[in-house]
């Protein structure tokens, strides 16, 4: 619960902190939005392991749920993203081309 809380408030306020140009806490809400659902994504591994192996009729195991790579593709881009995010030099189309990144490989995982 407290992970879903924090991904649903820092989603909630990106546009906001993007419209304001608050380049400092939008890229800080990305490191929580992505901790939150790296959080999620072993709580959803751990509990569907859980229910498996409590089955006596489970077989075994088949690949995950989550694509590693193509999760760790979606990490790089979006940390490159926040880095970017992080000069204090950026345009506003280039504070909107890092936003669109991270949103674009968000919506992927």
């Amino acid at each position: 619960v407290h992970n879903q809380r924090i991904l649903e408030d820092n989603l909630k306020q990106l546009p906001t902190l993007a419209k304001a140009n608050d380049r400092k806490q939008f890229a800080s809400s990305i490191d929580e939005i992505n901790d939150a659902l790296t959080a999620l994504s072993h709580a959803a591994a751990q509990t569907a392991y859980l229910v498996g192996v409590s089955d006596p009729n489970s077989t075994a195991a088949t690949p995950g749920i989550v694509d590693p790579d193509l999760y760790n593709d979606a990490h790089r881009a979006i940390s490159s993203a926040i880095e970017k995010l992080t000069q204090p030099d950026l345009t506003q189309q280039e504070v909107l081309a890092a936003a669109t990144q991270i949103a674009q490989h968000t919506s992927k995982l």
